[in-house]
């Protein structure tokens, strides 16, 4: 079986923790492409995440795929945001300053 909500992937956090007590960094990569996690999830996963965070003095870095303004009602106090970029900038191709030029 697999985890399929943010309840149980807080609950595996938690179990992992208890297993190693001297863990300092948890890397989540692409939080919403596994465990049924949907952007309606994220304040309250995030939140969970800060209190995990604190209370065990465990740094956590997330990776997710979404717009900003996607991520309506995230609370990013105390968070840092290591690298923003709009989908849009990757998939433009850079276009020339003249287009008219042709090379024959």
């Amino acid at each position: 079986e697999y985890i399929t909500n943010s309840d149980e992937y807080i609950g595996f956090i938690y179990g992992i923790i208890s297993s190693d007590h001297d863990i300092e960094t948890m890397f989540i990569d692409s939080i919403l492409k596994h465990a049924d996690v949907t952007l309606g999830d994220l304040p309250e996963f995030i939140d969970r995440i800060k209190k995990i965070s604190k209370n065990y003095d465990i740094e956590f870095v997330a990776s997710l795929s979404a717009e900003k303004e996607e991520m309506i009602g995230v609370d990013f106090t105390d968070c840092e945001i290591l690298n923003y970029f709009s989908p849009r900038e990757i998939l433009m191709p850079q276009i020339p300053a003249r287009l008219g030029e042709r090379k024959v």
